[in-house]
C-alpha cells in the first residue's frame, strides 16, 4: 500500500497530521507513545477490534503515513531501534 487517502475514517486527518495507525489487540506501547507522537505532530489512531482499518491495512498491522497520507511504514510489527 502506498497511501491511506482513500480510506475514510483517516480522512479528517488529511493533509493535518502525521497518522500511525495500530490495527493490534493490545496496541498498549503505541498508546504509551501518544505524548513523542504529538511531539512530532502526529495522531494514533487504535483498532483493537477487526473492522474497516483492518480490513483496508490487514491484521496485525502498524501503518505510519505522513500529512497527505503517504505510507512510509507498513509492518505486523515493526522492530524498535533496540531489536
Amino acid at each position: 500500500m502506498e497511501n491511506v487517502r482513500s480510506i475514510e475514517q483517516l480522512w479528517p486527518l488529511r493533509q493535518r497530521r502525521h497518522v500511525v495507525v495500530a490495527c493490534l489487540d493490545d496496541p498498549g506501547e503505541y498508546e504509551a507513545a501518544r505524548p513523542q507522537l504529538d511531539e512530532l505532530r502526529a495522531e494514533l489512531v487504535v483498532e483493537r477490534e477487526p473492522g474497516p482499518l483492518s480490513a483496508a491495512l490487514g491484521r496485525p498491522a502498524v501503518v505510519v503515513a505522513d500529512r497527505f497520507g503517504t505510507v512510509g511504514l507498513h509492518a505486523e510489527r515493526p522492530r524498535s531501534a533496540t531489536s
